[in-house]
C-alpha cells in the first residue's frame, strides 16, 4: 500500500511543482498542525479530518520520495514512540524527529537518513493507525489525497494545491 502510493504521488506532481528536499518538511509540519486543529475540534467532520489525514500521508510520501527511500520497508521502528497513550502527542513526536532528521541533512551535512526514512515510516504507520482507529478507511484517504491532486494539476490551479505557500516563497526569493 504505502510503496504504491509513494509511486503515485511521484508521477502525480510534475517536475516543475516539486518543493525544495527542506521545503518538504516545513509542509509536513504545516500540515501535521492543520490536521491536530481539525482532529482536535469537538465539532471536525470526519470527512476534514480525512482530508487532512490525507495531506500528511502526501507529504511523508513527498519526503520518502525527494530523500529517495521506500516508505514500505522491513527496517526497524522500534526505536519510534508508541507508547504515548495520546495519538495526537505520537504524531507531533514522530514529526519532530524528521524535522530533526532533515536539518542534521541539510544543515549539518550529517548522515540521518537512515533515521529519516524510519521516522517517515514510523509516521505513516501512525497516521494509519489512527485512521483505522478512528474508523476511517485508509486506501479512501489515500486514493482522495492523489484525487486530489490530479484534479488541481490537471485544471492548473496549482496554486490551491498542497505546498503553494512554501513554493510561492521559494519562487520568490530566487
Amino acid at each position: 500500500m504505502a510503496s504504491t502510493f509513494q509511486a503515485q504521488v511521484q508521477s502525480v506532481v510534475p517536475e516543475r511543482f516539486r518543493l525544495p528536499r527542506v521545503f518538504t518538511a516545513l509542509a509536513l509540519v504545516e500540515e501535521l498542525g492543520e490536521f491536530v486543529y481539525a482532529a482536535s475540534r469537538q465539532d471536525s467532520m470526519p470527512l476534514a479530518i480525512s482530508d487532512e489525514l490525507g495531506d500528511l500521508f502526501f507529504s511523508c510520501a513527498e519526503i520518502a520520495n525527494e530523500y529517495a527511500f521506500s516508505l514500505s520497508s522491513d527496517s526497524s521502528t522500534d526505536n519510534l514512540p508508541h507508547d504515548t497513550h495520546d495519538d495526537h502527542a505520537n504524531l507531533v513526536i514522530l514529526t519532530g524527529q524528521i524535522a530533526k532528521c532533515v536539518l542534521e541533512i541539510e544543515c549539518f551535512e550529517h548522515s540521518a537518513h537512515i533515521a529519516l526514512a524510519n521516522s517517515v515510516r514510523g509516521l505513516f504507520l501512525a497516521l494509519s493507525s489512527f485512521a483505522r482507529s478512528n474508523a476511517l478507511n485508509v486506501n479512501t484517504i489515500l486514493d482522495n489525497s492523489l484525487e486530489k491532486m490530479q484534479s488541481r494539476v490537471a485544471s492548473g490551479k496549482w496554486e490551491t494545491a498542497y505546498g503553494d505557500t512554501l513554493w510561492k516563497k521559494r519562487v520568490k526569493h530566487n
